[in-house]
């Protein structure tokens, strides 16, 4: 896995082309590429290894920073999937707002050094021509370091947002026994509770070097697997007749698959036909002067 450089460096969400220099990198720049490294480089594989020791590294840096103890939570199903959660107190008090929550996983998908180019290492950090590489750099291991080194500059800077802050990195959303957002909402719902939680699901992208989409998840598919027997006068589809069996399964399925067919989720329909539009111009072109087309065109069965 990679990501562009310039995204965990400026400790946004948005990449650029290169890195930028070693030496143009600020102070607060410098210090989110170094927790960023640090997560990279522990093996935090959900099925062999587990997040407990990257979770008490975030930890201790929030510690170093000031965050008193009773705002930092350490806990999990087993004592090698823990899952941190800090609270940064804005001004509102118990009365106040109910908090933001910042949520990322901290564990990642396994990772064998046989399974890589000879010269890369899944678990150690690699800047290369304007790119990172090591597993868990983009999932989601860059979303958890910025919301770190963020909530650490806040502190630094004794600013004071109007509600609280949290910061949750969790185990197992790659899978495995020990799901951390299910445990702590399970058993701490207290200390996740929120007004509005941000998690990994959007991304952001560039026309050249300038910010151009910066996109937010909506909604979430699900899955659900269907057993389906039908019987008709057999036949083969290269001789084609009326309604034969492969014919109509074909479009039988593809009706829940249309746009429209479940009307459920207006902002997905919505947001679909937008992204369709805005990143993948038609006809390829990258100027303004694409031709319009109505979602009836794109999706004429709709």
């Amino acid at each position: 896995m990679r990501l562009r450089t310039a995204t965990i460096a400026a400790a946004t969400v948005i990449a650029a082309n290169r890195a930028p220099a070693q030496q143009s990198l600020t102070p607060e720049q410098q210090f989110a590429k170094e927790v960023y490294k640090e997560l990279l480089e522990i093996n935090t594989s959900n099925m062999t290894s587990g997040t407990t020791v990257a979770a008490n590294a975030m930890a201790k840096r929030f510690r170093d920073a000031g965050f008193p103890e009773q705002d930092i939570f350490l806990g999990g199903v087993r004592a090698d999937k823990h899952n941190l959660v800090v609270r940064y107190r804005g001004k509102g008090g118990p009365n106040g707002p109910k908090p933001l929550l910042l949520l990322a996983h901290i564990d990642v998908v396994e990772a064998l050094k046989t399974d890589w180019s000879p010269d890369l290492d899944p678990f150690k950090f690699i800047e290369r021509d304007g790119y990172f590489y090591a597993r868990g750099s983009s999932d989601d291991k860059s979303m958890a370091a910025i919301f770190v080194a963020n909530l650490i500059q806040f502190k630094k800077q004794n600013y004071v947002p109007d509600r609280d802050i949290i910061v949750a990195l969790t185990a197992d959303e790659e899978g495995g026994c020990c799901n951390g957002v299910r445990w702590l909402i399970q058993n701490h719902k207290e200390l996740v509770d929120a007004f509005v939680v941000i998690n990994e699901g959007g991304g952001g992208s560039l026309r050249g070097d300038k910010p151009f989409l910066n996109s937010i998840q909506a909604t979430q598919k699900n899955v659900v697997n269907f057993k389906v027997t039908a019987k008709n006068r057999g036949g083969h589809s290269s001789v084609a007749r009326d309604r034969l069996l492969a014919h109509v399964l074909c479009v039988k399925s593809g009706d829940r698959h249309r746009p429209g067919a479940d009307r459920r989720d207006s902002t997905y329909r919505a947001d679909f036909l937008r992204e369709r539009y805005v990143r993948h111009p038609l006809g390829g072109r990258e100027s303004g002067q694409q031709q319009q087309q109505t979602p009836h065109q794109l999706f004429p069965f709709s």
